[in-house]
């Protein structure tokens, strides 16, 4: 782990005798952002805030589940569109491919330990709209 991926946390605690100091070192997901070179009106750092903030208003950031997200990756790609994250009323759960469209998006995964090592979460973000379009997680 590089100082890049730690925060130190410090928290002071007066005691009668002086002053005593725990340093708590916290891992931070290490975070990579691969683009192809096209010009897209949404940024890697963008998408990946929008992946987050999205999983997070559904409960289903890995860590929601407990778990701790190791890596962040972002990378644009083609991504069917889908309704993963979306259940819909004929769905009795996320996961149903209802299109055959491909759209040009950052492709933002989530690394974490679960129930095997490294399980992902991944999310599809248009990159010309910003747009949550479908995802996939690893069973």
């Amino acid at each position: 782990m590089d100082n890049k991926e730690k925060a130190i946390v410090g928290i002071i605690l007066a005691t009668a005798i002086g002053v005593l100091i725990c340093v708590y070192w916290i891992s931070l997901p290490k975070i990579v952002i691969s683009d192809d070179g096209h010009v897209t009106n949404i940024t890697g750092e963008q998408a990946i805030d929008i992946a987050d903030d999205y999983l997070r208003s559904l409960g289903r950031h890995p860590e929601d589940d407990g778990y701790m997200v190791k890596k962040i990756e972002a990378h644009l790609d083609y991504a069917d569109v889908n309704q993963y994250w979306q259940p819909t009323i004929t769905q009795t759960k996320p996961g149903e491919l209802i299109s055959f469209e491909q759209r040009y998006c950052w492709v933002v995964t989530f690394f974490f330990d679960a129930w095997h090592p490294n399980c992902v979460r991944l999310v599809y973000v248009d990159s010309e709209t910003g747009e949550v379009v479908g995802g996939m997680q690893c069973r």
